[in-house]
């Protein structure tokens, strides 16, 4: 995978809200701008709790950046019951799989297969989205969190520092992996104290 944000300043985020797709931002040095006030604030914000629904919450961030995945030719499996639900911050999660969908974007340009699934593990509550992009080299995998830390040109290096801000924000993690059958998938685990509902 081509590591970074997937995507990041508050225009992406902001077509959540609004129902308009996501648009990548232009300028290299605006989208650093942007992601390094985001990573500012995940560390003042308070923690907003509340049940809510996972499914509708994967719906919503699908159906704005559908064109994207139309785009290219990207199909999404979610493996997430209806009637799932998690005990958190919603606009944080929701931040967070943007960016993951949006970095599993950039590493399919020619299409592939997006696969979401939510389950109750041993640890509590767990949500992993995986691509079938060309999978994380080895050497990417102690630093792809840290702050600035990307291998594309563009990129600012902030995402995946945000999901894990937010993954931490719960009192959970963040963590990245390589698929057997190829492709890379990050799973967000949320201790079970916050973590309700049956997984798919």
């Amino acid at each position: 995978d081509d590591v970074d944000a997937g995507v990041d300043d508050a225009n992406a985020f902001g077509s959540i809200i609004t129902g308009e797709p996501a648009r990548l931002p232009s300028h290299a040095t605006a989208r650093k701008d942007a992601n390094a006030a985001l990573l500012r604030r995940r560390g003042c914000r308070r923690t907003q709790w509340h049940l809510f629904s996972v499914r509708e919450l994967l719906d919503e961030v699908c159906e704005a950046i559908g064109p994207q995945l139309d785009a290219q030719a990207i199909q999404v499996l979610l493996d997430v019951a209806p009637t799932t639900q998690v005990s958190a911050d919603r606009e944080m999660l929701r931040r967070a799989v943007l960016n993951l969908m949006l970095n599993a974007l950039e590493a399919m340009q020619t299409g592939g297969e997006l696969v979401i699934t939510a389950w109750d593990g041993p640890q509590g509550f767990e949500l992993e989205i995986a691509d079938s992009g060309p999978g994380l080299a080895e050497e990417q995998l102690p630093k792809i969190f840290d702050p600035f830390f990307t291998t594309k040109s563009t990129g600012t290096g902030l995402g995946l520092a945000i999901v894990q801000r937010i993954a931490a924000a719960h009192g959970g993690r963040v963590v990245a992996t390589n698929c057997p059958e190829g492709g890379a998938a990050f799973t967000i685990h949320l201790p079970r104290p916050r973590a309700l509902g049956m997984a798919a």
